[in-house]
């Protein structure tokens, strides 16, 4: 016995629907609501049934059932809503499309017959339903093959949208290409489109086939996607170095846009995402064991729940996707682009087809692309984390920390989100609304302690070094020697001026990850420390040749720069500027880079001191909005600014912070002849005493914690 619904055959065993050739596959939740529905006839069936019968839980969020009834709602009709499904406002939904039980002796309608009506009279009707059938069918076939004119060429011309209008960037392999691709599809003209109003450029072209290019010129590539419908869906990506095979890159783009229609469908990635507690904490595993066995998970959870191949194909190419954008390990593109078309071409209607296109673009430097991909979706919680990260990926930090506390406020054990909410926090003007969250760290359990490091990070920040170690200890039993683990120690060792643990930690750290952030800052600051300032110069030197092969990193070289300074060697103080000025900044924001390199260029301008606060002025702004972070940088940083620009009282304040979160360093400015003037004040001297008193207090519970840790990375 088969069930119909209107023009779909339901196929159980496959978690399918059939329409004569046409096949649609449904994730096993969406064929759930389909049978409930079948079973409930025409009668409306609430949102509190739904959830009962479809997820047996009461506690489904509302926007789970939405996404899964448009999903629904999309296979069964074509895009046009509500011919199947009726939506009743404060009541529920309701299946309004006939529904047919048939096998191969009999037709029969699942309604009840009607009252009065016999059985000859019912037999009647079939014998005259199924003569009109196959009337119908015959005429189709002889108006089909026999009266309808064939067409020659039965593509539709598309629209091509240029962004950025390139025509002026004087590329002749792009216009050469632009040429070739018009020609190949016939086009007349070609439209042209800044980012911001891409969307509303290709929806005002309506609902055919519509080609975007954009030229990038770092790569010297090509852009180009496929769009279809209205509102405009992304149906396939294209990203190739220019003249490396255009010919294929055209014949790819024709080949799709001669694809008439796209398979709808669901590829189980919606119970994927909702269900799997590893897909939701990537990041913040890091790259440890636990992650590698969270990956595993995933994979077996994919061979284990997926109804098919092709299923698994479209959950492997999202989680690949989404593994890639973490940086959590590299894909080649051409890899990842495969995957992303095979879930555009089979599901280019679900959120997470979108999704994928959206992390792909953004990896490509496309962010802005993305986030318009993002913003029309239809939103659930994991709609939202992605597009925060979309905004991280644009610079828009505070709009990237609305999303993610939106959030965190309904699903707090979304942990990937958790740890960006929080690291985010970390670094905002509401950095103090962390002290609310400690109860809920205590309750929480994720599946891994990054979430746990950033509250570490804000506890040194604010000198609460007794609280930082009891968290480490409180971690004790599910602490693994990472990177994290390792520099976290050798931060508060460093911070207590125990150099000597400090220097174990980071033989550990140096040992894990040789190119890790904190090794040049917590080497100097050790060196200073010690008033040992001309060794951090050697040990920089050994640091380019044997790890980062090149002056690359902005921290080291600007602690070199301040290093050869403090010993008067201009000459090599002016060679460090020079490779400031092409480094990147590993750990530091843009202003902190910013005030830096004015720094050190001041300090090496013979100019008299009137020239030196107009250079200076510039970067006031700057100075005064530094954020501050773990580590004393940022304060160092503002010290020595402020004491070039004039400011003694500012270069104070700076220099009291970083006693705060570094209250061994209270003892190191003196080893800087700049920040003498404001280093033997009254208010920085009594930071001091506060300072070497709490090392004192402090030795005995940090020994005993380096103790009991060391051991886990034996």
């Amino acid at each position: 016995m088969q069930v119909k619904v209107g023009k779909w055959i339901l196929e159980e065993r496959a978690f399918c629907i059939v329409c004569e050739d046409k096949q649609v596959e449904l994730s096993p939740t969406a064929f759930r609501l389909l049978q409930l529905f079948v079973s409930h006839g025409d009668k409306v069936i609430s949102m509190s049934t739904i959830k009962e019968q479809v997820w047996h839980t009461e506690f489904t969020t509302d926007n789970l059932v939405y996404q899964t009834i448009r999903n629904l709602r999309l296979a069964l009709e074509d895009g046009t809503e509500q011919t199947y499904i009726k939506t009743i406002p404060r009541s529920g939904y309701q299946l309004i499309a006939p529904i047919v039980k048939q096998n191969d002796e009999l037709v029969q309608a699942v309604a009840e017959p009607i009252e009065g009506i016999s059985n000859k009279y019912s037999k009647l009707l079939l014998t005259v339903f199924i003569g009109v059938t196959m009337a119908v069918v015959l005429a189709s076939i002889i108006f089909i093959y026999f009266i309808k004119p064939q067409s020659t060429d039965s593509v539709h011309i598309p629209d091509l949208v240029v962004i950025n209008g390139f025509y002026q960037a004087k590329s002749d392999s792009f216009n050469q290409l632009v040429s070739q691709l018009s020609s190949a599809l016939h086009i007349e003209s070609v439209q042209r489109a800044e980012h911001a109003s891409m969307r509303e450029a290709i929806n005002a072209l309506g609902s055919g086939t519509k080609i975007v290019i954009e030229h990038i010129p770092d790569k010297n590539a090509l852009l180009a996607m496929v769009f279809m419908g209205l509102p405009s869906r992304l149906i396939h990506i294209e990203m190739q170095a220019l003249g490396k095979n255009d010919r294929e890159l055209i014949s790819n783009i024709v080949s799709r846009v001669k694809t008439s229609m796209l398979k709808q469908g669901n590829s189980g990635i919606a119970e994927l995402v909702n269900a799997s507690k590893e897909l939701k904490a990537l990041v913040a595993l890091s790259n440890s064991e636990q992650l590698k066995t969270a990956i595993q998970s995933l994979h077996n959870d994919i061979e284990l729940n997926s109804f098919n191949e092709q299923q698994k194909v479209a959950k492997r190419a999202f989680v690949d996707m989404l593994l890639a954008f973490y940086k959590i390990e590299h894909f080649d593109n051409e890899r990842l682009l495969s995957g992303v078309n095979y879930l555009l071409a089979r599901y280019h209607q679900s959120n997470y087809a979108i999704i994928s296109a959206a992390l792909y673009l953004a990896n490509q430097g496309n962010a802005h692309f993305a986030f318009q991909l993002l913003e029309r979706l239809e939103q659930d919680h994991f709609v939202t984390f992605i597009q925060g990260l979309i905004h991280l990926e644009l610079n828009e930090d505070p709009r990237a920390l609305k999303h993610f506390e939106k959030v965190y406020k309904h699903e707090q054990s979304f942990e990937d989100n958790a740890y960006f909410y929080f690291y985010e926090l970390f670094y905002s003007e509401r950095e103090s609304q962390l002290d609310a969250y400690r109860s809920d760290l205590e309750r929480s359990n994720y599946a891994s302690n990054g979430i746990h490091y950033v509250f570490f990070n804000w506890y040194l920040k604010h000198g609460q070094f007794e609280q930082a170690m009891s968290l480490l200890l409180s971690m004790k039993e599910r602490l693994q020697c990472s990177d994290d683990m390792t520099r976290s120690l050798a931060m508060l060792n460093s911070a207590l001026r125990n150099t000597q643990w400090s220097e174990r930690w980071l033989q550990k750290l140096d040992g894990l990850n040789a190119r890790d952030w904190g090794i040049p800052w917590l080497i100097f600051s050790n060196y200073v420390m010690q008033g040992k300032l001309a060794s951090y110069s050697n040990w920089y030197n050994d640091y380019v040749s044997n790890v980062l092969a090149s002056h690359s990193l902005f921290e080291p070289v600007f602690l070199n720069a301040m290093t050869q300074l403090a010993l008067e060697d201009k000459q090599q103080a002016m060679q460090s500027l020079a490779f400031m000025t092409s480094a990147s900044g590993s750990f530091s924001q843009d202003p902190v880079i910013d005030v830096a390199k004015a720094i050190v260029n001041v300090r090496l301008a013979p100019a008299n001191p009137d020239e030196r606060v107009s250079l200076l002025s510039q970067y006031e702004d700057s100075a005064l909005a530094l954020k501050g972070d773990e580590i004393a940088l940022p304060e160092f940083v503002m010290a020595s600014y402020f004491t070039l620009y004039g400011d003694v009282g500012k270069a104070e304040q700076a220099l009291i912070l970083g006693c705060i979160k570094s209250p061994a360093m209270c003892n190191a400015w003196q080893f800087f002849p700049l920040l003498q003037g404001a280093a033997s004040t009254l208010n920085v001297e009594r930071a001091l005493q506060h300072a070497n008193d709490l090392i004192k207090s402090s030795q005995p519970k940090l020994i005993e914690l380096n103790k009991q840790l060391y051991d886990i990375c034996q």
